[in-house]
């Protein structure tokens, strides 16, 4: 498979057809399958048509706009709030017990504005277990978030942060330590339309 997209990418006429069913393959994924009413038929699209790993006992919520759904991997356990974006075309590794809260967009993948041609950059984003992303968080390219972690609503991610790190602000600053003894477990809504 590898090969067959290099081949497109070096023959420009046919990176122009990849491009075009790439770009019709994740519209299926962000303007069908994200509005499914039930969050275990989604989790069973994702996982089979997109190729998400998604871990046992995660949950995805309505509205989830995603890039390279094939390059992001969701441990066990962990919530996907409504309205959030995954740019996985660099790859965004998330953990178990991590709950992303309402509207977060994490990207993996941006312009460099320095750039004369305004090249793209970027890299994996990492977030380990039981971290918690307050609503509007922006999460950029190539980052780790330490186990444990919180991150501010409205927090936009610069740097990589430490475990066990309470950060908020634009950009993000360490405000607090967290609770180093972290065994819960979280529960996605049972009702239908999330």
């Amino acid at each position: 498979m590898k090969r067959i997209i290099t081949f497109f990418y070096e023959h420009p006429k046919y990176k122009r057809i990849l491009i075009f069913f790439a770009n019709g393959y994740w519209a299926i994924a962000n303007k069908i399958v994200s509005h499914l009413p039930y969050y275990r038929f989604r989790i069973f699209c994702y996982k089979y048509l997109f190729n998400i790993k998604i871990g046992s006992k995660s949950s995805i919520q309505m509205g989830l706009f995603v890039l390279a759904p094939h390059k992001i991997s969701i441990g066990y356990n962990s919530i996907i709030g409504i309205g959030v974006l995954l740019d996985g075309r660099r790859n965004i590794n998330i953990g178990s017990h991590v709950d992303i809260n309402f509207g977060v967009k994490i990207f993996s993948l941006q312009h460099n504005i320095q750039s004369t041609n305004y090249e793209t950059i970027g890299g994996r984003v990492i977030i380990e277990d039981y971290v918690c992303i307050g609503s509007g968080a922006i999460i950029l390219p190539n980052i780790r978030i330490g186990k444990g972690s919180v991150i501010a609503a409205g927090a936009v991610v610069t740097k990589d942060v430490e475990s066990f790190s309470i950060m908020g602000g634009v950009p993000a600053k360490y405000i607090g330590k967290r609770n180093v003894e972290l065994n819960y477990s979280l529960t996605p809504n049972p009702f239908p339309f999330h």
